[in-house]
């Protein structure tokens, strides 16, 4: 049976028909209000203010770099296309083809802060261009950086929804990331560059983009290591093998069962009065569920 292995991402979102309740937006902001998401949603602002950058400034800073090095506007030209070409077809299409692998290998923290750092150090070796067809060689970097991003993005808005808001939900990360960041990013840029110069302004977000994917790492692990074993639901299976969290059913445990034994225990819950689509689910405890694989084949 598939749903033990995935009931660690998804035990939330997958309600049995006959006890769902409406969600409604407290339980919405209830679920963005914990600190890994809302680390997770600054993340993507940064990511977004150094987007704001590139998108505004990139082909600006490599036609002054081609200017400089005495280049015609012909070549230039085909610079510029090179350089989306090389990070489209280099890393950032085969990565999204890619994406569920490597977001199952990496997890969604990892994989945003690889995109953080990624996008850091791409900006941090732009700044030092003095021929701007070397261009070209950190162009995958960008490639990367959005390849991953923008899956990391839909699948942990998908993971952390409630019942009923995976949409809002997406649309809330990705506005942290394409609304906020690249606003503030555009206009923070557009001042920084035309005061600074290009490889001041490229430097100054690439060593902020490192910075930041550092404290994200950091935070968002001591977020996870000291979020308590309480907050966790219990996972409950239903004949036609979908999951309930709500409180309810997590009462129906004995309290003997709650308190001793191995963590791994499985246990009959009797089900609730005017309940009988659950009247032969199994309740697993939070943990590891692979043992429990057989009980709810």
């Amino acid at each position: 049976m598939s749903g033990p292995t995935r009931c660690s991402s998804t035990a939330h979102r997958l309600v049995p028909q006959g006890v769902q309740k409406p969600t409604t937006s407290l339980e919405l902001v209830a679920a963005l209000r914990h600190w890994p998401v809302f680390c997770f949603a600054a993340c993507c602002a940064a990511i977004g203010i150094c987007t704001g950058l590139l998108w505004s400034f990139h082909i600006w800073y490599l036609e002054d770099l081609a200017r400089t090095a005495g280049y015609p506007p012909s070549r230039v030209q085909l610079l510029e296309g090179l350089t989306l070409l090389v990070k489209g077809l280099g890393c950032q299409i085969p990565l999204m083809f890619m994406s569920g692998a490597v977001l199952r290998r990496l997890g969604h923290k990892t994989a945003l802060t690889v995109s953080m750092a990624s996008l850091g150090l791409y900006c941090v070796l732009y700044s030092q261009l003095v021929d701007p067809w070397y261009c070209l060689l950190m162009e995958p970097l960008a490639g990367a950086a959005f390849g991953l991003l923008y899956p990391a993005i839909a699948s942990y808005a998908c993971s952390i929804a409630p019942p009923g808001t995976v949409v809002t939900t997406q649309a809330i990360m990705a506005a942290s990331f394409d609304g906020l960041g690249v606003g503030v990013g555009t206009l923070l840029s557009a001042y920084v560059f035309s005061r600074y110069g290009g490889s001041a302004t490229f430097l100054s977000f690439g060593v902020s983009a490192l910075i930041v994917a550092v404290l994200y790492w950091s935070i968002s692990s001591l977020a996870e290591r000291f979020a308590t074993q309480d907050a966790e639901p219990a996972i409950v299976f239903a004949e036609d093998g979908a999951i309930d969290t709500t409180p309810s059913q997590v009462a129906l445990i004995p309290e003997e069962q709650q308190g001793g034994g191995d963590e791994d225990s499985v246990s009959s819950a009797a089900p609730p009065a005017g309940e009988d689509d659950l009247s032969s689910a199994v309740v697993f405890l939070p943990g590891d569920t692979s043992s429990a694989a057989g009980e709810a084949s």
